[in-house]
């Protein structure tokens, strides 16, 4: 913790305002807050667009701020600074030093005594790298432990791992800050901003979550679809609905699309015999499995789903994969099963990642991918 009480005034200006200042070498810009800019009167110089991220977020938000100079008092003489002007610059510092602890601290001229008063008042500088090295003298004491003494023009400023005092443990504090100028809006600038509404909605929704009891629970077409899954002890599997959209079913069976279809299929499959065989593997397989099952012979009972194959000649493994037309329609006017069936979230992210994880273990399971994924089944009804 390096920070400095002194006193701040615009150039011809004969009253200082007393100041704290955060002197952090790892900013590259140094900074003040509005309200110290509107209460010395500084006039900007120029306006500046920066992208700012934060610690480990590749992405950049843009915040344009004006540039001001101001004089800053230090004890043999003043130091003269430009710094971008900002909403807030960081929340009180909270850590008091007690200076019994570190006997290489004792008479040491602070420059901030409010580390070891406790009063933990707002910063209103930052100086960054660009005068950081202007400030300090070079001049460091340091002890058996705790915090090094580095001096400056302002005085001593302590920096490193301090003991709080009256504490036996270390303290972390976490602080959540979203400024805004004016009434809060879908008109405002600051929802403008991807980010920002992402942010927002998360905000939201955890607060929502935190007024379970108060607020009206509205349950969704998802959670419907969850509650009704259960685990059918006969056959070891789980058992759920589709998720029908009220009052939408199609209107023809499709009978007569599908034979129309399966006679193109027969038709390409037999231009290469093993590609036929392989086809009629699968559709083997899979009944033996329990994935499909014979379907009554009459049309009036049943609705009836197109297939085809799909072949991928660049994959080692499986180059045929039989795939079921939901999007299929009987007649233009008609609608098609996925027109008719509620859409959900997509999972395919979460499911790579759950793949993945296998490969993360010596023991090879990989062969048990393709059973655990088969393990869900269709409500006779819906079948």
């Amino acid at each position: 913790m390096q920070t400095v009480a002194t006193f701040a005034h615009a150039d011809h200006q004969s009253d200082p305002v007393p100041v704290r200042i955060l002197l952090d070498s790892g900013s590259q810009r140094s900074y003040c807050t509005n309200a110290l800019k509107e209460k010395l009167g500084l006039v900007p110089t120029k306006t500046e667009t920066l992208s700012l991220n934060t610690f480990g977020d590749e992405r950049f938000t843009k915040q344009r701020c004006d540039l001001v100079k101001l004089t800053l008092q230090g004890k043999n003489e003043d130091i003269e600074i430009s710094a971008l002007c900002f909403p807030k610059i960081c929340s009180p510092l909270s850590t008091t030093l007690d200076l019994t602890r570190y006997p290489h601290l004792q008479g040491l001229q602070l420059a901030d005594v409010n580390i070891a008063e406790g009063n933990h008042s707002n910063i209103d500088i930052l100086i960054g790298s660009d005068y950081y090295f202007d400030v300090v003298t070079g001049e460091i004491i340091r002890g058996v432990s705790g915090p090094v003494a580095v001096n400056s023009k302002f005085g001593w400023v302590v920096s490193g791992p301090t003991h709080e005092k009256d504490t036996i443990t270390g303290v972390a504090v976490a602080n959540l800050v979203i400024e805004k100028t004016g009434p809060f809006s879908t008109e405002s600038p600051f929802l403008k901003n991807d980010d920002n509404q992402k942010l927002v909605s998360s905000l939201h929704k955890f607060w929502d979550i935190e007024s379970l009891g108060i607020k009206e629970e509205h349950e969704t077409q998802e959670a419907n679809f969850l509650r009704d899954a259960q685990f059918n002890e006969d056959e070891k599997r789980y058992e759920v609905n589709l998720p029908w959209k009220p009052d939408c079913t199609p209107k023809s069976n499709g009978y007569l699309m599908c034979v129309k279809r399966v006679r193109q299929l027969q038709a390409r499959l037999k231009k290469g015999e093993s590609l036929f065989r392989e086809y009629d593997n699968i559709i083997k397989e899979q009944e033996k499995t329990g994935i499909v099952e014979p379907a009554a012979e009459t049309e009036d009972t049943s609705h009836f789903l197109p297939h085809h194959g799909v072949i991928r000649q660049d994959k080692e493994t499986t180059k045929l994969r039989v795939v079921f037309d939901g999007s299929a329609k009987a007649t233009k006017d008609d609608v098609s099963l996925n027109d008719c069936l509620e859409k959900g979230p997509n999972l395919v992210p979460h499911l790579f990642d759950t793949v993945i994880k296998f490969r993360g273990y010596p023991i090879g399971i990989v062969a048990n991918i393709e059973k655990a994924f088969h393990q869900i089944q269709i409500a006779p009804e819906d079948r």
